[in-house]
């Protein structure tokens, strides 16, 4: 379930389906708040069933977390100082231009990269 909500696409399918499958493990085992509720309190299949569908939806809640976190927050870790290095750069005369292009450029690339 987590894998089938995560947004894989041909580029991250991999990446995903082990963090998806990670992620279910983590909260099937560990059974936090609802999850251990459920597999205590609900008798026969459906607590069996109940507490893997729960822990599916909540690993696909902690993936989309994370994929959101390094999507956003680890690239712009990286490429706001290669920006602002190549502004200062910029400064640089005669070459200065050139070099902040080729960082731009580099930052660009960094943007794109699929998590």
């Amino acid at each position: 379930m987590a894998f089938t909500i995560s947004g894989a696409t041909q580029n991250n399918w991999l990446i995903l389906a082990i963090l998806s499958f990670v992620f279910f493990r983590l909260f099937d085992i560990w059974k936090p708040s609802i999850i251990g509720t459920i597999d205590a309190k609900v008798k026969g299949g459906w607590g069996v069933m109940g507490d893997d569908i729960v822990a599916g939806i909540i690993a696909a809640l902690g993936l989309t977390v994370a994929l959101f976190v390094s999507g956003c927050v680890l690239t712009k870790v990286i490429t706001v100082p290669l920006r602002v290095s190549g502004a200062i750069a910029s400064g640089v005369p005669f070459i200065g231009n050139e070099i902040d292009a080729a960082i731009d450029k580099s930052a660009d690339a960094i943007d794109l990269l699929p998590y």
